[in-house]
């Protein structure tokens, strides 16, 4: 990944000091520069290989995309069976998203339903999702991001292949038995700057739980209160709840989906050797015991 990322950076730089931003850079002048060229010739265009373009999609691309309306693109990778693309926007992330989403349902593309997983969890960045959305070849990601005072749309778009899209997925957790469904645990996204690494979890018909390893300049309790104020926001109503300078946890009642009592548990502690953090978040069925 470090070296994919470095690639793309001496791609982009040589395509800026080369002439034209718009097209293949693949398919452009190759830059009198030793690093880029051998990331010109290493990510050529070749079938089931990588692509990066800046500016203008390449054909095949544009043709599987839903309208992005007159959105700039930046550029993107494609990879084999999908790949990447960056847009930048006017509007603040959550007004972009809700423009997009927009957009593309009254073109015909399916939103998934549910499209994160049966458990949600801690996520690995910042960065609010606004969904995924399918066709019947095709299926695409959308996040944004705000850099400063500019604002991007990222979107992921990926070929139907062997595996079922999200939209799939949605379909077949609803025929499941009620035992094994119906508990969800809320989405809570990273603290700027943090690094989340997912270190276990697991699931039965009575309970689903998440813990993360968490990397952040946040105090104990300054790294609870911000997942506390996200499960709150996604209807979770606080019980009880303790911190201290290494250890904050809290109770919440909650509902499955199915409108039935249960209980929400969120811990955050730190670790003794390194100071990092671990975080834990449970939803188990039944009432919150005052």
């Amino acid at each position: 990944m470090r070296v994919t990322a470095m690639m793309v950076s001496v791609l982009v730089a040589g395509s800026v000091a080369c002439g034209p931003s718009g097209g293949d850079v693949s398919e452009g002048t190759v830059p009198h520069d030793v690093p880029a060229a051998l990331a010109l010739t290493l990510l050529s265009s070749a079938p089931g290989e990588s692509r990066i373009f800046v500016g203008d999609a390449p054909t095949d691309v544009e043709a599987v995309l839903p309208p992005t309306g007159d959105l700039p693109l930046l550029g993107g990778v494609t990879r084999g069976n999908g790949g990447t693309l960056v847009f930048e926007v006017d509007a603040l992330p959550e007004a972009a998203l809700s423009d997009y989403a927009e957009t593309i349902e009254g073109e015909g593309w399916e939103r998934a339903p549910d499209d994160r997983g049966l458990q949600g969890g801690f996520l690995p960045s910042p960065e609010p999702i606004a969904g995924t959305w399918c066709t019947d070849a095709h299926w695409i990601r959308a996040s944004s991001v705000s850099l400063g005072d500019r604002h991007y749309l990222r979107v992921w778009f990926y070929d139907v292949g062997a595996e079922p899209t999200p939209c799939e997925n949605a379909q077949m957790r609803a025929q499941m038995p009620m035992g094994h469904r119906g508990l969800r645990l809320p989405l809570l996204q990273a603290p700027a700057e943090a690094e989340v690494q997912m270190t276990g979890g697991g699931g039965s018909s009575n309970g689903v739980s998440m813990d993360a390893l968490v990397v952040t300049g946040l105090s104990t309790e300054e790294l609870f209160d911000h997942y506390a104020r996200q499960v709150e926001r996604n209807g979770w109503h606080r019980g009880s709840s303790t911190s201290s300078d290494r250890l904050a946890m809290g109770s919440w009642s909650a509902q499955d989906e199915y409108g039935e009592p249960a209980v929400g548990v969120l811990a955050v502690w730190r670790l003794p050797q390194d100071e990092n953090h671990r975080a834990l978040l449970r939803l188990d069925r039944g009432p919150l015991e005052r």
